[in-house]
This record gives structure tokens, C-alpha cells and sequence, in this order.
């Protein structure tokens, strides 16, 4: 692998910087990550050398724990997934304050938005169940 920004050869393949030019991973758009091959248009979509994708991929961070288990969210989502728990859990956080303001709201619409926010949470359990939520970072629950 190679720095895109100044095409040094990465000593280690888990640096987080080229040692050479401070610049974070994957950053940067001089050089193909693959090949090292100078990239003289910085918008560029494939490496003309070797062929690969100049693109990034995914804009969701590196995961460092192992991934959550399915079981745990299922029952959270059947117990308490009026509350959004479940979401926070696999790491969905914005989804799990919608979910817990859903609730909130329903002290202010006499019920109204409980009704909706039980709704999805049993939705939200068979999915789990069934293996269609992955957690935030795209692993399957085990």
C-alpha cells in the first residue's frame, strides 16, 4: 500500500499516517494507493496502471470491537425498543433519538406517536430476528 498523498510505501499495512508526509490514510490524491503510479489527475476515478477504484468506498469508521449479537438487540427491541435502545446498541444513535423522542412526544400527543414508535420497534425485532440489521458498521449480528 501506498500514501496517496506522497507515494511512500506504507511500512506497516495498519498505519493510520504516512510516516513521510503526516497525512492521514487513504487521504490525499497524487498517487494510486495500489501501485504507487504518480495520478496526474487528481480526479480520477481508476488508476490507469493497475486498474483499481480511486474512490473512496465507505465514509464509516474503522470497527475495533467484535460485533454485537443478535440475540441481545432482538430482546432489547422487543423490551424496550418503544425507547430506541436496540439502535443505540448496534451504534445507529441517530436513529435511536428519533425513536426515543418518538416517545418522548407521546406524553405531548396523548399516545399518538407511542403507537407509531411500538410499531417500529416490533419491526424493527423481526428484522433483527430474521438477520436484515446489520450493526453500524455493516458486520452481521452474531
Amino acid at each position: 500500500m501506498y500514501c496517496r498523498e506522497c507515494g511512500e510505501k506504507y511500512l506497516n499495512d495498519k498505519a493510520v499516517i504516512c510516516v513521510k508526509c503526516g497525512v492521514e490514510r487513504d487521504n490525499g490524491r497524487n498517487y494510486c494507493p495500489e501501485c504507487g503510479e504518480s495520478i496526474p489527475n487528481p480526479k480520477a476515478e481508476v488508476c490507469l496502471k493497475c486498474g483499481i477504484s480511486l474512490k473512496k468506498t465507505s465514509n464509516l469508521p474503522v470497527q475495533a470491537s467484535k460485533p454485537k449479537e443478535k440475540l441481545i438487540a432482538g430482546l432489547l427491541a422487543l423490551f424496550l425498543g418503544y425507547l430506541g435502545i436496540h439502535r443505540f446498541y448496534l451504534g445507529y444513535n441517530t436513529i435511536g433519538i428519533i425513536q426515543l423522542v418518538l416517545f418522548i412526544g407521546g406524553f405531548l400527543t396523548c399516545g399518538l406517536t407511542w403507537i407509531i414508535s411500538g410499531i417500529w420497534a416490533i419491526v424493527d425485532c423481526i428484522m433483527i430476528f430474521m438477520g436484515k440489521v446489520p450493526d453500524f458498521y455493516g458486520q452481521e449480528l452474531l
